[in-house]
């Protein structure tokens, strides 16, 4: 065999073992396990399985943050929303959420598009019943900030209409759960 095609079944080789090497870091892996071992999400035999570096749906988005309630979701289905039909599985999340006034209410609902990060942090903070800490022009910063103070998150981000990935998405659920069981994510108001 000739150095060329030694050359080129090393780099082949070497290009399948760096492809499978996994990017994720510990703490990503670990706020997935911790929204699995609270029922928030379903546990995956592997950790490519969380696809953590995809986008998330809408209609998986509603699922997580109506599991982060702790509240009951009931198997009920009004079709509010022309999209969401009553057979969709995520119907009663999206039904709960918006009754609970966390979405707002449009024709459509768009179960299958990708969510911002905005709009995954609002519903959050919504759910949880944490006031923003300050009103201004700039909402979407205003909820940023206010995650930034709850140390819900450690830095600030600007990409408010970037779609979330799904770690981004598990690392937050899952500092609210902490953050809960600390005892310090809500505002006197919500007391």
């Amino acid at each position: 065999m000739t150095f060329f095609y030694k050359m080129f079944f090393v780099c082949i080789s070497l290009s399948i073992i760096i492809g499978n090497v996994s990017a994720y870091t510990e703490k990503e892996l670990m706020a997935a396990e911790k929204l699995a071992s609270n029922w928030i999400i379903q546990t995956q035999e592997t950790v490519d399985w969380y696809k953590l570096d995809e986008t998330i749906t809408r209609r998986e988005v509603v699922k997580i943050i109506g599991k982060l309630s702790w509240n009951q979701i009931w198997e009920v289905c009004d079709w509010i929303f022309g999209d969401v039909k009553s057979n969709d599985w995520g119907c009663k999340y999206v039904e709960y959420l918006y009754k609970k006034g966390i979405v707002s209410f449009n024709a459509q609902f768009r179960p299958d598009d990708q969510i911002t990060k905005t709009e995954v942090m609002k519903m959050i903070l919504k759910i949880k019943n944490v006031e923003k800490i300050q009103e201004t022009t700039n909402w979407q910063e205003d909820y940023m900030i206010t995650a930034l103070d709850k140390w819900i998150i450690t830095e600030k981000y600007t990409d408010y209409n970037m779609n979330a990935t799904r770690w981004w998405i598990f690392h937050i659920a899952a500092m609210v759960i902490q953050k809960e069981q600390e005892g310090w994510l809500y505002s006197d108001e919500a007391l």
